[in-house]
């Protein structure tokens, strides 16, 4: 006898907002060029971090709405130690967050770039989370 066959419909956001986050993290072992950075690399080392975002990087009406919010972000850091792209890998907030805060780490996030064993600069994988708070 054959057992009957049950079709459960659902969201998947869960499971993929998992995957997504899991793989995005996974990747902080890989160079830009997907290439693993051996033992010996050194990762990108964050200059002036406190200087990256500005109060005027906080939406001036999601302020006044009164709305708070963190998102985790993968950046990407070029050979040259400046961030090239952004990847939100987490938020709880509307996109508005996102954009602000990528934009503002496009603008300002600095580094000593990652390094590979033989001491040059090798694109590579930096995360970072920020929260917005209204005091």
């Amino acid at each position: 006898m054959v057992e009957p066959l049950t079709l459960e419909l659902g969201s998947f956001a869960d499971p993929y907002s998992f995957l997504a986050l899991c793989g995005a993290k996974l990747s902080v072992f890989l160079s830009e060029a997907g290439r693993p950075l051996s033992g010996e690399a050194i990762a990108p080392i964050a200059i002036d971090q406190d200087d990256w975002l500005k109060r005027s990087d906080y939406p001036a009406y999601l302020v006044s709405a009164g709305m708070q919010g963190q998102i985790d972000v993968r950046l990407t850091v070029n050979t040259q130690g400046r961030a090239s792209s952004c990847f939100v890998i987490g938020s709880n907030k509307p996109q508005l967050f996102d954009d602000a805060v990528c934009r503002g780490l496009l603008r300002r996030a600095e580094f000593e770039p990652a390094r590979n064993a033989e001491g040059d600069a090798v694109p590579s994988y930096y995360f970072y989370s920020v929260i917005f708070t209204i005091r």
